[in-house]
């Protein structure tokens, strides 16, 4: 066996050639270096056709499992993962992974892979939400399955399945499949972290793998409960933990295909799929009734939204005026043009010029902070600029 720190060292030179091909060929700032390392492929959650339900377990998702040995001081242990991005990113349970000196993968149930044993590395772990993201060491490409976007909570009564190596079950090293509901959706106690609770049976083994929801296919939680003995109370961490915790240690956006960014609701509104945030779909500031629009002073942006309230705008009465972060959470993933690309997302009339946020400066409270949707930039001025458009945003459900 290979001692520890040449394994580590294997790891940090595999890491760092991505980083240095990244370099290459990426023209990012110096806290976005993991970009490509990092980002989380979503996709839509559209149901599928029940008669395809066998044929997607035995022919996509027991195909992208991977059952994760973790040799440590302490001994062996294993445990259930799942790749999520065909150049071999894995998310798992961090206590799967926690203190190994060296992670073994293996897809048992992918006939192409299954003869083959990969070693990984840790480069994402959080342990207070029990979620890790492995990178398989000298990986082509491989099935995978997709994440539900980070808008998405599955009902109460949900069908899900859950995936994984229950290792008091002797059946070998295969995927196991069980079938059950989803019986809650909330933070546990004593924590800040978002679970699902759910009726099936998970053994010891079973953590770190997908709780997938049955009618769309789509991974909804990772399993982080389970015992030697059947539960009926066993829970898995939402996977909009994940984009969450990445985002808040990376500063990045996880990876949403540009379509499936945005949702047109088909009445007035487009709500972002990443911060399920609701938007006008009509961004010039435009007149609506008594409410004057165009280009306007800080507080006549807050009088704008207090009229289009009053109206109930969209029949709705509780619009606000966009903090500087929500702002900014729209220039993500908009290149250097973002007023172009949200026209392109479907919104109406995104200026080339600055916003205001309802955001006031720290240290000048006669300033307050905008954004420009040309550059995608942020800065601060005084309040009674008349100059700058108000796009009224909605907190959502």
């Amino acid at each position: 066996m290979e001692g520890k720190y040449e394994y580590i060292k294997k790891c940090l030179t595999n890491i760092r050639t991505e980083l240095d091909g990244l370099e290459k060929s990426l023209k990012i700032e110096e806290h976005l270096k993991f970009y490509d390392k990092i980002t989380i492929p979503f996709s839509a959650d559209v149901e599928m056709d029940k008669s395809k339900l066998t044929d997607f377990i035995n022919n996509i998702a027991k195909k992208a499992i991977v059952l994760i040995t973790a040799q440590s001081f302490v001994g062996e242990a294993i445990g259930t993962g799942f790749n999520i991005r065909e150049d071999g990113k894995i998310l798992t349970a961090a206590h799967v992974v926690s203190g190994a000196d060296k992670i073994e993968i293996c897809f048992t149930d992918n006939p192409s892979l299954k003869e083959k044993l990969y070693e990984a590395c840790v480069i994402f772990k959080d342990v207070d939400a029990d979620i890790a993201l492995l990178q398989i060491l000298g990986f082509d490409r491989g099935e995978v399955l997709s994440l539900a976007l980070p808008s998405y909570e599955a009902p109460t009564g949900t069908d899900v399945g859950l995936f994984g190596y229950p290792a008091v079950i002797d059946l070998g090293f295969t995927v196991t499949y069980t079938k059950g509901v989803v019986s809650k959706h909330s933070v546990l106690p004593g924590s800040s972290v978002m679970t699902y609770q759910i009726d099936a049976g998970a053994y010891r083994g079973n953590s770190g793998g997908p709780l997938i929801n049955l009618k769309t296919g789509k991974v909804i939680g990772i399993l982080t409960g389970g015992d030697d003995v059947v539960q009926f109370a066993n829970f898995a961490v939402d996977v909009k933990e994940v984009c969450n915790r990445i985002i808040e240690e990376y500063k990045i956006s996880p990876l949403i295909p540009p379509l499936m960014r945005f949702t047109d609701n088909g009445d007035g509104t487009i709500t972002d799929n990443i911060t399920g945030l609701i938007w006008a779909k009509e961004a010039s500031t435009p007149t609506v009734g008594s409410c004057t629009g165009g280009k306007m002073t800080w507080g006549d942006a807050h009088k704008y939204i207090e009229c289009l309230n009053n109206v109930k705008y969209l029949n709705h009465s509780d619009w606000k005026l966009p903090s500087k972060d929500q702002l900014m959470s729209l220039i993500n993933g908009a290149g250097d043009i973002p007023f172009s690309w949200l026209n392109a997302q479907g919104f109406s009339g995104v200026q080339q010029s600055w916003y205001w946020s309802s955001t006031t400066g720290a240290s000048h409270t006669d300033s307050a902070w905008y954004v420009d949707m040309v550059s995608g930039f942020v800065d601060y001025g005084s309040k009674g600029y008349y100059g700058y458009y108000a796009w009224p945003v909605r907190l959502g459900q």
